[in-house]
């Protein structure tokens, strides 16, 4: 089971910085590695997903270094090879280097690792044939290529269960030189779509959105530098602590964004559902205040934004009343079968909750009894939630696979430990 943590029950209280968004820190990564200049990205910290991109990209030949605390110089440009990369167990790099490599005019290989390895992949080599891309699997690596059909380029994806390999076809598409009308038959977590053409206009391309569902980049559009860049909080590793801190105490969290594109940041609806207080200050500080009264049960359609699910049942785990959460289906491709590991662990803990379809219902207790050991199954979310409901609970939990937590927030375990106060 790996590693493993006790959690010791009480109550939220104090300041967090929240730690920057992987979603913003990978694109800004992949992005810079392409434009033309020296972009200089300066994150708070670097989790293992972005670690494996930033490696993916020096092995394409991109002179980046990296300065201990998250410092990262990049001079961009066009990569010079792209064969022996691995993804390490990061979904959005093995969904988007192939296009920018391949778009490129480059062949190359890239492997899969850890969780990664059993989640599947359909949806990308199913894009990877609605662009024209050559590709092949032998065992956990991806092999492709790319033979440069005449233009006009226009390309109709598959619908998608993830919104990933389309960042990748639209971040690779002003790679070639010439209008790129890319159209999707429908378009998940559209939040994340959002991102990606932000962080590309801030690399100088300005993707148009014709109708809904058609995007195109403009012939000539061209990658520059960004020259100093900082990103955003993360609201999906924020949510934890807001699902948490609504059963009494008081969180700030800083480095969030008030108008955030990201997807997770959807937990202020539900929280305002479950009659949890929350105000911004002037400093753009997001405060959380627990009244100690049971929030009330609520309803709420998670299926563009199912990294907030297990926030969610947190949430209603000890609500007054029963909670349906819907979007449970897109849980089954993550690192673990994340739907079926919450109502695992959260029943081990004296919750109760029950897969239904599509929604997870979360009839709320009075209380967690918690006790025992719970396991992460190799699933960084699930990790973290499971800590934090073990936190709640009557008896405190032992978390196993508590390293898990290393692919999207290494140092969650301190954060916990020093917003938690003793009863």
């Amino acid at each position: 089971m790996g590693k493993s943590i006790t959690i010791q029950p009480g109550v939220l209280s104090g300041t967090l910085r929240v730690p920057d968004s992987k979603s913003e820190q990978l694109r800004a990564v992949l992005l810079g590695s392409v434009a033309i200049g020296v972009t200089y990205l300066d994150f708070s910290g670097l989790c293992a997903d972005t670690l494996a991109v930033v490696k993916a990209v020096a092995r394409c030949g991109v002179d980046v270094r990296s300065e201990p605390g998250g410092k990262i110089e990049i001079r961009g440009g066009r990569w010079r090879c792209a064969g022996g990369l691995s993804a390490g167990e990061s979904g959005f790099a093995l969904r988007t280097i192939p296009f920018l490599a391949g778009f490129q005019g480059l062949t190359g290989s890239i492997r899969k690792e850890g969780s990664l390895v059993g989640r599947p992949q359909r949806g990308l080599r199913e894009s990877m044939d609605a662009v024209r891309m050559l590709h092949s699997t032998e065992g956990d690596t991806l092999k492709f290529g790319y033979v440069l059909p005449k233009p006009p380029y226009s390309f109709t994806l598959p619908p998608l269960e993830s919104s990933q390999p389309l960042s990748g076809v639209l971040m690779a598409a002003p790679l070639l030189g010439r209008e790129v009308r890319v159209g999707v038959e429908k378009v998940p977590s559209g939040g994340y779509v959002e991102m990606t053409v932000a962080m590309m206009a801030s690399f100088g391309v300005e993707v148009q959105r014709r109708v809904r569902n058609i995007f195109v980049v403009p012939s000539g559009a061209t990658y520059r530098a960004h020259g100093d860049m900082a990103v955003h909080g993360d609201w999906s590793a924020a949510a934890v602590f807001i699902a948490a801190a609504a059963y009494g105490g008081c969180v700030r969290l800083v480095n969030l964004q008030r108008d955030s594109l990201q997807p997770d940041s959807l937990i202020r609806l539900a929280l305002e559902r479950a009659g949890v207080c929350y105000s911004w200050d002037a400093g753009g500080v997001l405060t959380i205040s627990g009244s100690g009264a049971r929030p009330r049960s609520f309803v709420f359609d998670a299926g563009d934004c199912p990294d907030l699910i297990p926030a969610l049942v947190l949430l209603a785990s000890k609500a007054d009343g029963e909670s349906r959460i819907g979007g449970a289906q897109r849980l089954r491709g993550k690192e673990s079968d994340r739907a079926a590991a919450l109502v695992e662990g959260f029943t081990k803990l004296g919750g109760r909750v029950r897969l239904e379809g599509d929604e997870l219902v979360v009839e709320g207790v009075n209380s967690l009894r918690g006790g025992g050991e719970v396991s992460a199954y190799g699933d960084h979310r699930i990790a973290m939630v499971l800590g934090a409901a073990g936190m709640l609970s009557d008896r405190g939990v032992r978390i196993g696979g508590c390293e898990a937590v290393e692919k999207s927030y290494p140092d969650f375990w301190k954060d916990l430990q020093a917003l938690v106060r003793r009863g």
